[in-house]
């Protein structure tokens, strides 16, 4: 699927953040496959690069814990108004404002099917729900370094793309939207992972 160019969507968003000078924006790019020179290239031919932030040299590489994240004001100060995350393909060496997702963030899970099956647990990076990653204390050091990505919205896997018959694909149910982002606690809304993930030490 082709949702244009990478610089075009930057400028998008660049002339976005220049019209609302006091906001700051994330993103994620998912199942990323193209070089990184590419990314690269788009980030410093837009000037996306400036307005990027680039975490310390020794908070890299997975060493970056939630308390040495700057602060909202002080990204504003400086004007490093966007953090860019990519799930596979990152090199901080190359460009350090395109940040290896799993580096600094977990995800819980994304596949599934109704508000009943949400969790607080890590599911992403697979090592934090892994044996190896030992005992519940050991987990929480992982958990103390990453943001939480808390995924809301349940999927219909029966859903086909148009022209396709060998296989599924997951699509947000739009009737969920609204009612997973919702403050409210309970029936799959955002409320329940800010009240239990929080008393359970993962949001």
């Amino acid at each position: 699927m082709d949702g244009g160019s990478l610089a075009e969507y930057l400028l998008v968003i660049k002339g976005w953040l220049q019209l609302n000078p006091h906001e700051v924006v994330t993103l994620l790019f998912v199942n990323t496959g193209v070089p990184l020179q590419r990314w690269a290239k788009a980030y410093h031919d837009t000037g996306f690069d400036l307005i990027s932030y680039v975490p310390p040299p020794d908070k890299r590489h997975g060493a970056m814990r939630i308390e040495d994240w700057p602060t909202i004001s002080s990204m504003i100060a400086t004007n490093q108004r966007a953090v860019t995350f990519i799930t596979r393909g990152a090199d901080e060496e190359l460009a350090p404002f395109i940040l290896p997702e799993f580096d600094y963030v977990f995800e819980t899970n994304f596949g599934i099917e109704s508000p009943d099956q949400y969790s607080c647990m890590p599911d992403r990076p697979r090592w934090f729900g892994s044996p190896a990653a030992g005992p519940r204390d050991v987990v929480a050091v992982g958990w103390a370094r990453h943001l939480s990505a808390l995924l809301h919205g349940w999927g219909d896997s029966k859903v086909m793309l148009k022209g396709t018959a060998e296989f599924g694909v997951d699509v947000i149910e739009q009737l969920s939207v609204n009612r997973a982002c919702e403050r409210e606690v309970g029936g799959g809304r955002l409320g329940v992972d800010e009240v239990v993930c929080t008393l359970d030490g993962v949001a």
